[in-house]
């Protein structure tokens, strides 16, 4: 199998892609895109949350929870990492 050249940049699936793509539009980083109305504020409760409501939103909306824990631990690199950019 050959890899496409989305997948050879980020091994995670295009809705987790998706996502950390929105949440560097979000941060206000080169190359991200503007996260729509939900996804903000789901990015916004994030910030303020404690660890048991971060679990109870990685339960709920775990792709977007890929972004925010690499956003978490890697920082922005972590977040390009996972967006293929």
């Amino acid at each position: 199998m050959n890899p496409t050249k989305s997948t050879e940049r980020s091994p995670y699936c295009p809705e987790a892609r998706q996502y950390a793509t929105d949440l560097l539009g979000h941060l206000g980083k080169s190359g991200g895109t503007i996260p729509g109305s939900f996804t903000a504020k789901v990015f916004e409760l994030w910030a303020v949350a404690d660890m048991t409501n971060k679990f109870i939103i990685a339960s709920s909306w775990p792709f977007i929870a890929v972004a925010l824990h690499a956003n978490d631990y890697g920082g922005e690199a972590a977040v390009r990492s996972v967006a293929g950019i």
